[in-house]
C-alpha cells in the first residue's frame, strides 16, 4: 500500500505567443473595443485607438486578444506535449508585456498511472469478507421451527412477544449490490488512484451546480439548506469535494481493471441498447450520435467489469 495523498498535483505546462502572433489579434482587439467605447468629446466608436487603450487598459484587451488567440495555440500546445487532458485548462498570464512575446501557464488533469498489483487477491478477501456479512444476515433472516400450537386463551409469554420477527430473505441482487460495495472499497484503498487537482476541483463544481438544480427546483435557498443541516458553505465544499473524489478514485479503478480484463463492449451490444429506444425518432438521432454511442460503450465496460468483479473467485 502506498501512503500517497489521493489528490495528485497537475500536468504543467508552458505556452509561449511571439508577438508577432499576437500584434495583429491585439489590434483587432483594440478596435472592436474601441468601437463600443464612449468618452466626454468623442461619439460612442470615434475614441482614437491611443486614448481607447488608455482607457479600456492593458490587462482588457489582452484578455480579449487571447480568446481569440488561446484555442488554436491550445490545440497546438497539447500536440507538440501528446497530453490528452480530462477536463478544461486552467490558464493563468505569466508575462502578457506590450510588443514581448508573451508566456502563459497551463495546468491540465490527465489520465493517473494505477497499478493493479495483484488486486485479484485484494477482490477475493473482500468477496470473502462481505459473505461472511452476508451469511449472518441470512441466519436472521431464516424462520424459527414452528413452537408447538398454545393451548386456547393461553397468553403468549413476554419472550414469545418480544421475539423479533424473521428478516425477508435477502434477494440475489442485494447480494450483489453487498459483494460489490466491499470490492470496490477494498480496491481503491488498496491502489489508492491520486486524481488531479484539477479535475476533483471540476467534479466537485459540477456537483454544487447539480445540487443548486435540485435546490431550485424545491424551491429552497442554499442557504436554507445549509441552515437545516447545520452546515458552513466551506463544510459544504469540503463534503462534496470528497464524494467527487471518491467517485472518480472508483471510476479510474474500473477502467483500469476493464482494461486489464479486456472487458469492452461490442457493436453488437451497443446497437442492443439503441434498440431498447422506444421513440423511432430518438433511435435515428442517437444511433448517428458518435457522442452517444460512446458514452453507451463506456456505460457497457464499466457494467462488464462490475459483473466480473462481483463473480470473481
Amino acid at each position: 500500500m502506498s501512503d500517497q495523498s489521493p489528490i495528485a498535483p497537475n500536468t504543467k505546462l508552458t505556452l509561449k505567443l511571439a508577438w508577432k502572433t499576437v500584434a495583429p489579434e491585439y489590434d483587432k482587439a483594440l478596435r472592436r473595443l474601441a468601437g463600443q467605447l464612449k468618452t466626454a468629446g468623442f461619439r460612442k466608436g470615434k475614441v482614437p485607438l491611443p486614448l481607447a487603450r488608455d482607457l479600456i487598459g492593458h490587462v482588457k484587451i489582452a484578455e480579449a486578444a487571447l480568446d481569440k488567440l488561446l484555442p488554436e495555440a491550445y490545440a497546438e500546445l497539447l500536440k507538440e506535449n501528446n497530453k490528452k487532458p480530462l477536463t478544461y485548462p486552467d490558464i493563468h498570464p505569466v508575462k502578457i508585456d506590450l510588443e514581448q512575446d508573451w508566456e502563459l501557464s497551463v495546468e491540465i488533469a490527465e489520465q493517473p498511472e494505477l497499478k493493479l498489483g495483484k488486486y485479484q487477491a485484494v477482490v477475493k478477501k473482500a468477496r470473502q469478507t462481505a459473505e461472511a456479512e452476508l451469511k449472518k444476515l441470512e441466519a436472521s433472516s431464516t424462520p424459527k421451527a414452528a413452537k408447538p400450537t398454545k393451548e386456547k386463551g393461553k397468553k403468549a409469554t413476554a419472550s414469545e412477544e418480544a421475539a423479533p420477527a424473521p428478516q425477508p430473505a435477502i434477494t440475489e441482487a442485494q447480494r450483489k449490490d453487498q459483494i460489490l460495495k466491499h470490492v470496490c472499497s477494498a480496491l481503491v484503498d488498496e491502489i489508492k488512484p491520486a486524481v488531479p487537482e484539477l479535475l476533483v476541483r471540476s467534479e466537485t463544481r459540477r456537483e454544487l451546480e447539480q445540487l443548486l438544480k435540485t435546490l431550485d427546483q424545491l424551491n429552497m435557498k442554499l442557504d436554507d439548506y445549509l441552515a437545516r443541516r447545520q452546515q458552513t458553505s466551506e463544510q459544504l465544499s469540503g463534503e462534496l469535494a470528497g464524494t467527487a473524489l471518491a467517485r472518480l478514485q472508483l471510476e479510474f479503478v474500473l477502467q483500469a481493471v476493464s482494461e486489464d480484463a479486456k472487458l469492452e463492449a461490442t457493436e453488437a451490444e451497443i446497437q442492443a441498447k439503441i434498440d431498447q429506444i422506444e421513440n423511432p425518432a430518438v433511435k435515428a438521432e442517437y444511433s448517428k450520435n458518435p457522442e452517444y454511442t460512446s458514452y453507451l460503450r463506456s456505460v457497457i465496460a464499466r457494467e462488464k467489469t462490475l459483473d466480473y468483479l462481483a463473480n470473481l473467485k
